[in-house]
């Protein structure tokens, strides 16, 4: 099972607990919890991974991936239900990634705001790849699905930002 062999620590964690941070503290128990979750996390990379390099923002992007894969596994666990609709720390992790700074360090508003739309399309829609990553085990699957949104997110959105940028000068 993954949980032994990738998170162990997590089943240390009280169900309780689980619950309260894989929800973002009740902000799962919002109508639209991942797009609350999508929200928060851009503050979270306004924050902490906006002027990181890109070496150091992969690294903690898989870093903070790997804690809430084991957090959401002792959340899904304690909830006794498959992928839990109000389990949002999952886009919260992810996005960062939709701006890791392949171009560039930071972002103004209107990049923000793309970003967030992209990765929520992407996040409702699952593209059929996308799609079968959810279909991990556990904590695992919870993550992975919006990883892979968030990272085809973030290229879109360098893409995007290359191109503006090239035409302005």
């Amino acid at each position: 099972m993954l949980k032994e062999k990738f998170y162990p620590w997590a089943d240390k964690i009280s169900p309780d607990v689980s619950v309260c941070w894989a929800t973002l503290w009740g902000l799962g128990t919002l109508r639209a919890p991942g797009t609350w979750g999508s929200a928060f996390g851009i503050l979270f990379y306004c924050m902490f991974f906006s002027t990181l390099n890109i070496v150091a923002f992969l690294i903690f992007v898989a870093l903070f991936a790997y804690l809430a894969a084991g957090v959401c596994d002792a959340a899904e666990s304690a909830l006794g239900e498959k992928d839990p609709g109000m389990i949002n720390l999952d886009e919260f992790v992810a996005m960062p990634l939709c701006f890791m700074p392949i171009c560039h360090t930071s972002y103004n508003a209107l990049w923000l705001l793309l970003g967030f739309a992209i990765f929520r399309f992407l996040d409702i829609r699952k593209p059929a790849f996308v799609a079968r990553l959810q279909e991990a085990e556990g904590g695992a699957g919870i993550v992975l699905d919006d990883l892979a949104c968030a990272a085809i997110t973030g290229l879109i959105v360098n893409a995007l930002y290359y191109v503006v940028e090239s035409f302005a000068k």
